[in-house]
C-alpha cells in the first residue's frame, strides 16, 4: 500500500492540474465569446430591418448575461449590457407604449412597466462596470455624486454615457412632443381662445391668481418641466397680461409652483426620481418631502400675493441702472 501511495499522488496531481486547465480553457473561451459579442454592436445598429433587430435583441441579451454569470468581471459585457437593455426598452417598448396610449391604456401601462425594469437592469449593469476599477465607486456616487464622477478616468465615458441615456433619451422624447403639440396650439389659436374664455368667466384678479395657482400645481405634479415650459407658458401669458400681472412675477410664480408639484405627494415626478436613484420605497420619500412641502406652499402662497416679493429687488436694480 506504502509503495502505490507516490503513485496515487501523481495521479491526484494530475488530475488536479488538468482541471485547472480545463477552468483556464473555460474562462479564456468565454472571455473571447463575450469580447466578441460585445463588439458586436455595430451589427445592429447597422441593420436596416428593425423586426429583424427585434426578434433577436431578446436572445442576444440573455446571451450576455448568461455570460456575465460565468463572468461577472467582464468589462465589454457590462457595457453592452448596459447599453442593449437601454435600447431595446427605448426603441421596443417605451415608444411602443407611447404609439397605443390613447387606443389601449392597459397594454401601454404594461409596457411602460416593463421599460422601466429593464432600464433599471442596464443601470444595475452600467454601475457594475464601472466598480470594477472603483470598487467603492457606487457609495461614493451616492454620497457625493459629484465628486464621485470628476474622478472617472476617461476610459470609463462610455459607461457614463450609458447610464445618463437612461434619462436623457426620456427627456429629449418628452420635448420632442412637446414641442409639437405646442405648434398645434398656435396653430389652433388656443391662447386666444383661452383667454376669451378665462376673462369672460373670471373678473377678480385675485380669483385668477388663485386658479392660475391650483393648475399649476397640478401640472407640477404631471409635467416635466421641459413640457411645462413649451406648453404651458404660452397659455397663460396672455391671460396673465390680461389680468394686469408683472411677467417677471408670473414666472416666478410659474417656477415655484412647479417645484412644488414636483415634491406634491403622492404623484410629484421628484419624488419618483428620488425613489429611483436612492432605491427608496416611495412611502419613505413621501414622509421625507412632507416638511419641505409644507415651507413651499407657503413660499407659493406669499410669493402669489405679495407681488413685491418677486419684483422688488429687479425694479430696485433697474432703477438704480
Amino acid at each position: 500500500m506504502q509503495q502505490n501511495a507516490p503513485s496515487i499522488r501523481k495521479l491526484a496531481l494530475a488530475v488536479f492540474t488538468l482541471a485547472l486547465a480545463g477552468c483556464s480553457l473555460h474562462h479564456l473561451a468565454v472571455d473571447n465569446i463575450g469580447s466578441a459579442i460585445a463588439g458586436s454592436g455595430a451589427a445592429f445598429a447597422a441593420d436596416d430591418d428593425p423586426e429583424l433587430i427585434r426578434a433577436a435583441a431578446p436572445f442576444s441579451l440573455k446571451l450576455i448575461e448568461s455570460l456575465l454569470v460565468e463572468r461577472p468581471g467582464h468589462a465589454g459585457l457590462l457595457l453592452a449590457a448596459a447599453r442593449g437593455f437601454t435600447q431595446y426598452a427605448y426603441a421596443f417598448l417605451q415608444q411602443d407604449a407611447e404609439e397605443i396610449e390613447e387606443r389601449d391604456l392597459a397594454e401601454a401601462s404594461r409596457l411602460e412597466e416593463r421599460a422601466r425594469r429593464l432600464y433599471r437592469r442596464a443601470r444595475d449593469h452600467g454601475l457594475a462596470g464601472l466598480a470594477l476599477r472603483r470598487p467603492d465607486f457606487v457609495r461614493q456616487l451616492r454620497a457625493d455624486p459629484r465628486g464621485a464622477l470628476a474622478a472617472i478616468p476617461l476610459s470609463d465615458v462610455p459607461r457614463v454615457m450609458a447610464e445618463c441615456g437612461l434619462l436623457i433619451g426620456g427627456v429629449l422624447l418628452i420635448l420632442g412632443v412637446a414641442l409639437g403639440f405646442n405648434n398645434y396650439l398656435v396653430d389652433a389659436r388656443i391662447p386666444e381662445r383661452a383667454v376669451d374664455w378665462v376673462t369672460g368667466a373670471i373678473d377678480s384678479r385675485l380669483m385668477f391668481l388663485i386658479a392660475l395657482n391650483l393648475f399649476l400645481l397640478a401640472a407640477g405634479c404631471l409635467l416635466d418641466i421641459f413640457s411645462a415650459t413649451v406648453v404651458l407658458v404660452p397659455l397663460i401669458v396672455p391671460l396673465s397680461m390680461a389680468f394686469g400681472i408683472d411677467p417677471l412675477h408670473l414666472g416666478i410664480i410659474f417656477l415655484v409652483n412647479l417645484e412644488l408639484g414636483y415634491l406634491t405627494p403622492p404623484v410629484g415626478m421628484n419624488l419618483f426620481f428620488a425613489a429611483y436613484r436612492f432605491e427608496q420605497p416611495l412611502t419613505e420619500v413621501f414622509r421625507a418631502a412632507l416638511p419641505v412641502v409644507g415651507v413651499l406652499a407657503i413660499g407659493v402662497l406669499l410669493v402669489t400675493f405679495l407681488p413685491w416679493l418677486a419684483t422688488g429687488l429687479p425694479g430696485l436694480l433697474r432703477g438704480q441702472a
